[in-house]
């Protein structure tokens, strides 16, 4: 769901930009729309799994207990969480400074960089697993998927951090109306900056891995 929905916020954003010239509104409910299907998908698909879980008696649809557990590993990726984002709030607060040209520019470059980030979500995928395996003591199981999903991250980053180095001035273009040169270079000094940290951390993942 996250990867479909990275994708097609992409595709939504060019269609209400560009077909419905809907500027930065468009940009907004792309987001929002893309990412509540999302939300809503997996919401009900869980649903539907743990209906089909066998229980004996009446499910227990609230424990204390088992709250108290979880919020001792939540609190510290909420934390996290919390710390990205007041940091990119005050990443574009300072961004905003520099007039419409770079502000254009670096947020068609984090659209770019969003889609290399959503690779890292394997990792996601691998907690849950890792979490499952520790539960069912398969814990040779757990390092087998860990350099799995290791290499996965490393075969879908580094291609598209590659592109993004050749290519960064024509992808830009699909998420700004009359790009202006200043707009362009902004953005890919930022993608110039930025890519060689997949390469770098990707290496290294699959190296420890």
């Amino acid at each position: 769901f996250l990867a479909v929905s990275s994708l097609s916020n992409i595709a939504v954003d060019i269609l209400f930009v560009t077909a419905f010239k809907m500027g930065v509104a468009g940009v907004a409910w792309a987001t929002f729309l893309c990412q509540g299907i999302s939300c809503v998908l997996a919401v009900a698909v869980v649903i539907r799994r743990l209906k089909q879980l066998p229980s004996e008696g009446k499910m227990v649809l609230f424990s204390g207990e088992l709250l108290g557990r979880f919020v001792v590993i939540a609190i510290p990726s909420v934390l996290q969480q919390s710390f990205i984002s007041v940091g990119n709030i005050l990443i574009q607060s300072v961004i905003n400074r520099f007039g419409t040209d770079i502000m254009a520019g670096y947020s068609a470059s984090v659209k770019l960089n969003n889609l290399v980030i959503t690779s890292f979500t394997i990792g996601n995928g691998i907690s849950n697993y890792a979490a499952q395996n520790l539960g069912a003591g398969k814990l040779t199981r757990i390092q087998e998927g860990f350099r799995a999903a290791l290499k996965m991250v490393w075969l879908i980053c580094l291609p598209l951090a590659a592109l993004y180095c050749t290519c960064g001035r024509a992808l830009m273009n699909f998420f700004m109306e009359d790009a202006t040169e200043a707009a362009l270079g902004s953005g890919m000094r930022f993608l110039w900056i930025l890519s060689p940290f997949y390469f770098v951390v990707s290496a290294k993942l699959v190296a420890d891995g």
